[in-house]
């Protein structure tokens, strides 16, 4: 009884059993699968962007404060803009929204080329690195925003999978790809090939056609601003993951920016070897297996109770990863560990874009940045100087033990069984001369009354 109660039934509200066996299963849609092969090269090209700007900083300046100060005017505007930019998702038209950043992407990649060449002032290098944390505040939240207007409702968990792996696979691919063409390429020259990758994905999203709800305009602008946060309080599951990822992000996800300290001071690896290549590689692979794992191995489980036992499995994984001496042992704790917590994040993912109206998705999908990625960088300012005092060890055991209690109040399970479905016949989200790309949209993706 108590395994049912964490597990919940086999049977999603997202769809059939059948719908969630496989996770490549939405890539039969057309729509979906252009805008998934397009979003690559975008997803590369920002590790790409951002791992040779931090090394160039550091190169040219000596400063490891300066390039805390670039990591924080990169990530800053996802906190302070994530409002704003959730209720304009919302009230535009997302996959246009999508090809206007990618141009101010590849627009302002460009002119970070023209610094470098130019001999890399730090001020300029503050500004560009600032309008690129804006961009990617306003505009890249539209993907996983839009992902729900791609594919019939029952195959949402299979397109949200998909999309985690494809994100963390090209966090692999990013460092690899930066240091083939550091080998032939000068910094300015890689910012060109960076920016040259976003205006390409402008091609993918092009024949793409989406239909979505737009959020009314007569309620007052604050209050549309806010109507995020109202749908996490109007609904248990919204409420709940968006509090659930910011906890977990805050306190538990230390880690992701401290690898290479991690590295160095508890496996003795050092960040120039091919052991630290090995061992930054086990994360990668270990967290693309774990948002692939949502949609094939654990596909019998509802998000909820991939949430809560995913969130136990993290913990003993990152403890053991905490506590791992020897460089191969800490290469397979962090595989583990990026395989529970990829797989814990994408199934939050999935319950809360189960639950939320497309009216609201943009502003959820803000809130959701806002939570996830924001509080890591926030994260590293709070802990950064207590790692220093008493070494990462203590910081990682704080995490595990953190979400012990976290998994138990991750409760994702929706109250309430979903009403009736009607059938509908919605206009073409693909190229319209295409039929295999007419999908019914999901009646959950209207507004709802609790």
């Amino acid at each position: 009884m108590a395994g049912a109660r964490w597990a919940g039934r086999t049977a999603t509200r997202g769809g059939t059993d059948a719908g969630r066996r496989a996770a490549w299963v939405a890539l039969r849609h057309r729509p979906f699968r252009t805008v998934f092969l397009g979003a690559f090269l975008p997803h590369t090209g920002t590790w790409l962007r951002l791992i040779v700007l931090t090394a160039y900083a550091y190169d040219i300046t000596d400063s490891a404060a300066f390039v805390g100060q670039l990591v924080f005017v990169y990530l800053a505007p996802v906190i302070v803009l994530g409002m704003p930019a959730g209720l304009l998702l919302d009230r535009r038209n997302r996959r246009n929204l999508l090809i206007v950043g990618f141009a101010i992407q590849g627009a302002l990649s460009a002119a970070l080329a023209a610094v470098a060449w130019t001999g890399g002032s730090r001020a300029w290098l503050l500004v560009v690195t600032a309008g690129l944390g804006v961009c990617n505040a306003v505009f890249l939240p539209a993907y996983s925003a839009m992902v729900p207007n791609l594919v019939p409702r029952d195959l949402l968990g299979s397109a949200i999978s998909l999309m985690s792996a494809q994100q963390n696979a090209t966090r692999v691919l990013g460092p690899v790809l930066a240091g083939l063409l550091l080998a032939v390429c000068t910094p300015a020259q890689v910012f060109l090939v960076s920016g040259a990758m976003a205006l390409a994905a402008i091609a993918s999203l092009l024949p793409v056609r989406v239909s979505q709800q737009r959020a009314e305009r007569t309620t007052r602008l604050g209050q549309a601003l806010l109507g995020g946060v109202r749908a996490g309080q109007r609904n248990r599951v919204i409420g709940r993951g968006l509090v659930t990822v910011t906890v977990f992000s805050f306190v538990c996800l230390f880690f992701v920016n401290q690898l290479p300290v991690i590295a160095e001071e508890n496996l003795s690896l050092e960040v120039t070897s091919s052991g630290y290549g090995f061992f930054y590689a086990a994360f990668g692979v270990g967290a693309v297996l774990g948002a692939l794992a949502n949609g094939t191995v654990l596909a019998g489980l509802t998000p909820a109770g991939i949430t809560r036992w995913g969130m136990v499995a993290f913990a003993a994984a990152l403890a053991a990863f905490a506590i791992a001496r020897d460089a191969w042992l800490g290469s397979l704790f962090i595989l583990l560990v990026g395989v529970t917590y990829l797989g814990v994040v994408t199934a939050m993912t999935s319950a809360v874009q189960l639950e939320v109206a497309d009216s609201e998705r943009g502003r959820v999908s803000t809130l959701w940045a806002m939570g996830y990625a924001g509080s890591v960088g926030v994260s590293n300012l709070v802990f950064g100087p207590l790692a220093d005092a008493v070494g990462p060890t203590a910081v990682l055991l704080l995490g595990a033990l953190v979400a012990v209690p976290l998994a138990w109040y991750a409760d994702l399970r929706p109250a309430t069984s979903p009403p009736p479905r009607r059938e509908a016949h919605p206009p073409p989200i693909g190229p319209a001369s295409a039929p295999e790309q007419r999908a019914s949209l999901p009646a959950a993706d209207s507004p709802r009354v609790r």
